[in-house]
């Protein structure tokens, strides 16, 4: 994941605007993990589009609803 992607990713949040707050799991090589909310400022309607997006962005199965 470069910095388009991230680009990628803060644009089609923004397309999706809702009540529901974003958390980020980034999941490095060496089993690392890094959790990072976007707090209040950013939050979505997790919509067919939007999980569709995701998708075409990062591969099957990236985003999980709570």
């Amino acid at each position: 994941m470069g910095p388009q992607h991230l680009r990628s990713l803060r644009d089609l949040l923004h397309r999706s605007p809702g009540a529901c707050p974003v958390n980020i799991v980034i999941e490095l090589a060496d089993g690392a993990e890094a959790l990072l909310s976007l707090g209040t400022s950013l939050k979505v309607a997790p919509n067919d589009a939007m999980l569709a997006g995701l998708e075409r962005l990062f591969g099957e199965n990236v985003a999980e609803l709570r």
